[in-house]
């Protein structure tokens, strides 16, 4: 698993959440990709990523980069949940 965030955040930020534009669909078996555009003033500056596809809930890779609140996010998730006691995708 390889998982990393640079992040700069905005003190002053007051500004809600505003999801702007949302889309998804399913690839295969039980892999859906999800793209999203939203409005969030958290940070002013972010990259990061989780390239993570087993062993977690709904695992699969990840990336987004925010820029003075716009934010873009891209996925790959997994429907199914993980079950630590047999190690494997709960069914």
């Amino acid at each position: 698993m390889i998982d990393f965030s640079v992040r700069f955040r905005n003190p002053f930020s007051c500004q809600v959440f505003r999801n702007i534009w949302c889309k998804g669909g399913k690839i295969s078996g039980h892999k859906y990709w999800e793209l999203q555009l939203s409005r969030y003033a958290f940070n002013w500056f972010e990259v990061s990523a989780d390239l993570n596809w087993r062993q977690t809930d709904h695992a699969g890779p990840w990336l987004t980069v925010n820029l003075f609140g716009w934010t873009v996010d891209a996925r790959i998730v997994d429907d199914r949940h993980w079950d630590d006691e047999r190690n494997t995708w709960a069914t």
